[in-house]
């Protein structure tokens, strides 16, 4: 990869893309991809360490290309952490997080971070200044079909045969944003299978499957579930504990040697972090009796294959399955 077509940070190489370096790079991503590529759609800055951090290291080790979309900067949100003293406003905890984010990405296994461009909601109208004018905003219906298309230019550039977001119902914790991600994923996912969107001349490899990251269930086996119940007597019982799902899996992803990331990587986001949740993260989990895995729901599936129906049976270990061969060389145009 060129240097001057995305920001290299050091450590572990990762590309970081704001949409305007996107627009100027050469369509498609002349990357190598011939073991795959998944890209991964979040809302905010840490919730890439908090959902699915695990599967992605474990891909990344396999030689799949990842890729983290990030919607909005985190502008909305607090500075939890005692010790760092962040000027106030938007911009200067946006710039905190960017920071936190490339952290987190370089320790999960990210080849590309992607920075959508939008502005965080917050929870509530009243987190944000201006707040109409925020990714889940009033007016951001007007704004809707814009970042549709940076997200179907995303799928162009880079060619997944994967992508995750979030369920498009979330009854446990509906941050607007997060829905909101939820809802230009699954529109962009199906808009890109159409080879008349004009976004190209030629027709590039669509995305095949596009899946559904579940949150870590209270009684399940889940590598981000460990970490969150580390957490759980810090947060009080809100949205970073584990909850009761409604549905079931239908992928299930070992995971129990990368699962150590989801804690790093969470640390990573020391702006997030009470000093408590800090101390509780950093120390070891406990071994666990079983392996351990993250949970996903397939919503979308192009393979040509029958769908998976949820029963024990039939839930998948690989969100590649039925996908071209893995290691086979992707065909061109």
């Amino acid at each position: 990869m060129n240097s001057d077509m995305g920001q290299q940070s050091e450590d572990r190489a990762v590309q970081v893309w704001t949409w305007d370096m996107l627009q100027a790079a050469a369509l498609p991503m002349p990357h190598d991809n011939a073991r795959g590529c998944i890209v991964a759609v979040h809302a905010h800055p840490d919730d890439e360490a908090s959902k699915g951090a695990a599967t992605i290291a474990r891909y990344h080790d396999e030689g799949v290309t990842t890729v983290l979309v990030t919607c909005t900067g985190g502008e909305a949100g607090s500075v939890l952490n005692p010790l760092m003293q962040v000027p106030q406003g938007p911009s200067a905890i946006a710039s905190v997080r960017r920071e936190e984010l490339i952290r987190s990405a370089q320790i999960i296994g990210y080849d590309h971070v992607i920075l959508l461009g939008f502005r965080d909601s917050g929870l509530s109208p009243e987190s944000t200044t201006d707040s109409a004018r925020t990714f889940s905003g009033e007016t951001f219906s007007q704004q809707h079909d814009e970042a549709v298309r940076r997200l179907m230019t995303v799928f162009r550039l880079f060619r997944p045969d994967v992508v995750i977001t979030y369920p498009e119902t979330q009854d446990d914790y509906p941050h607007p944003d997060h829905l909101q991600a939820s809802a230009i994923t699954r529109r962009a996912f199906d808009a890109v299978q159409d080879a008349g969107t004009g976004l190209s001349s030629a027709k590039p490899r669509t995305p095949a499957k596009l899946y559904e990251v579940l949150w870590p269930d209270a009684n399940n086996h889940s590598a981000s579930g460990t970490a969150h119940r580390t957490l759980s007597g810090s947060c009080g019982g809100g949205p970073t504990c584990c909850t009761q799902r409604t549905v079931e899996p239908t992928a299930k992803i070992e995971v129990t040697a990368h699962a150590g990331v989801v804690s790093l990587a969470l640390l990573a986001h020391a702006s997030q972090l009470t000093l408590d949740a800090q101390r509780s993260l950093a120390v070891p989990a406990p071994p666990t009796c079983g392996p351990l895995h993250d949970d996903y729901v397939l919503v979308r599936d192009y393979t040509g294959r029958n769908h998976v129906t949820g029963n024990d049976n039939d839930v998948e270990s690989d969100l590649f399955s039925g996908c071209r061969p893995r290691g086979a060389v992707p065909a061109q145009g």
